[in-house]
């Protein structure tokens, strides 16, 4: 029997189950120096506070990212091929993805 076909998608699960929340939270907590993830931060309040750093002039990572796409768009899209779909919001108000 041949092997299936490849797999033609991936697909990355961002809200994680609650024992997986509980695991992040007890490590983080538990290291040297203790610390809660970043990616639990973002309620509707916390990603309305990061689109107005975002969006600041002292927050150049934004700008940065997206003169980087802007200037490599071609380059990117050969890169990944025309049968490609690349779906990455982010979070906030996923301007990147307007691009």
């Amino acid at each position: 029997m041949s092997d299936p076909s490849p797999q033609r998608y991936r697909f990355f699960d961002q809200h994680p189950e609650i024992a997986d929340f509980r695991a992040d939270i007890i490590e983080g907590l538990s290291a040297a120096e203790p610390y809660i993830s970043p990616k639990y931060f973002y309620d509707e309040t916390g990603s309305l506070l990061f689109e107005d750093i975002c969006n600041s002039e002292e927050y150049y990572p934004t700008r940065t990212e997206v003169g980087i796409i802007r200037d490599n768009i071609d380059d990117i899209a050969d890169i990944l091929g025309k049968d490609c779909l690349l779906i990455e919001p982010g979070s906030g108000d996923s301007y990147k993805v307007r691009l």
